[in-house]
């Protein structure tokens, strides 16, 4: 039989290790809190960052950092969205949207026009996203290395994250791989990282993370009739640097169009042939699209895409745009 003493001892012990333990958490979380919600300067007058600011702390930081530029991490959709343009507009200051994520590598386009803003806009900037954690940290870290004030190998400590599951979230890469496969072209070709003005150049020239760079050829102009069944031929090249896995199964590619016109928008898929496609390899797809019931002048896109994943548009890959010329039956 277990004394009843025994049974008050280990009922005490609980209740004093789950308030240490809730105490410990508190700390934690006021911790996170403060890192996060708090201005830490890239750029001593010139860069700032943070996480999501509220409208009380935007307006103050505007105010005491004389803020000329908010770049915000977001994008237009973020719920704060609509605060931030009204302050940024009653205080005359620039704000600038580029939406990322941190669990994608960052497409072209995107990392072209942030390094535009961070070149041309009015400073002192503030950038931020919503944590402070991943986004803000490694584009900081981008902005602090481009001005010169830190190395490199300074940017890359700056913009590190712990390993772990948060870093792989969804399958994608972490946002902060950006200076690794910075570093890695720049091993591939001898050529020194810490040239700041070479890295520009392969951002414009040379970026496209992962194998997500095609080039899609085909006819600039299609003609048909209502409802009628078309065959196109297309040619897909892997313009990247690596081998696309369209024979993994869990991730099938297939290619998609995309009829916009006077219709409703129409999409239309093809599954790729399920074998490895190396770099520089072209296939050749048949490619049946059915044309509107209303006649007119219509936009094709073609694009590739991971079944119930990424379209490669989205990560940078250039899309193939046709004119579909539709005629009555």
């Amino acid at each position: 039989m277990t004394s009843p003493f025994k049974s008050k001892k280990s009922g005490r012990k609980f209740i004093k290790r789950l308030l240490l333990g809730l105490l410990a958490l508190s700390f934690i979380y006021c911790g996170y809190y403060f890192w996060t919600h708090s201005l830490h300067t890239v750029v001593p007058g010139e860069i700032y960052r943070s996480g999501q600011p509220s409208a009380a702390q935007l307006e103050n930081w505007i105010t005491q950092k004389s803020i000329r530029t908010i770049l915000n991490l977001r994008g237009i959709d973020s719920p704060d969205h609509a605060m931030e343009e009204n302050l940024a507009s009653n205080h005359a200051i620039q704000l600038e949207d580029v939406s990322l994520s941190a669990y994608r590598a960052i497409a072209p386009q995107r990392l072209i026009r942030i390094l535009d803003i961070l070149e041309t806009a009015p400073r002192p900037i503030l950038i931020h996203c919503r944590d402070g954690i991943d986004r803000s940290r490694t584009i900081g870290a981008l902005a602090a290395w481009l001005s010169g004030t830190i190395t490199l190998d300074a940017a890359c400590r700056n913009a590190y994250v712990i390993p772990g599951p948060w870093k792989t979230r969804k399958g994608g890469d972490h946002i902060s791989r950006l200076f690794e496969d910075y570093r890695n072209w720049c091993a591939e070709h001898q050529e020194s990282p810490d040239n700041t003005q070479r890295f520009k150049t392969w951002a414009h020239t040379i970026y496209h993370p992962g194998y997500y760079h095609v080039l899609i050829d085909g006819p600039p102009q299609m003609t048909g009739r209502t409802g009628e069944m078309l065959t196109i031929d297309l040619q897909v090249k892997n313009a990247s640097s690596l081998t696309i896995p369209v024979d993994n199964p869990d991730h099938p590619i297939e290619l998609y169009s995309l009829i916009n016109g006077p219709a409703d928008p129409l999409k239309t898929f093809t599954r790729l042939p399920a074998y490895p496609l190396p770099p520089g390899k072209t296939i050749s797809l048949n490619h049946n699209l059915t044309c509107p019931d209303l006649p007119g002048s219509y936009t094709v896109t073609f694009d590739l895409r991971e079944v119930k994943g990424t379209a490669f548009s989205r990560r940078g890959s250039p899309v193939l745009a046709c004119t579909l010329i539709v005629k009555r039956q």
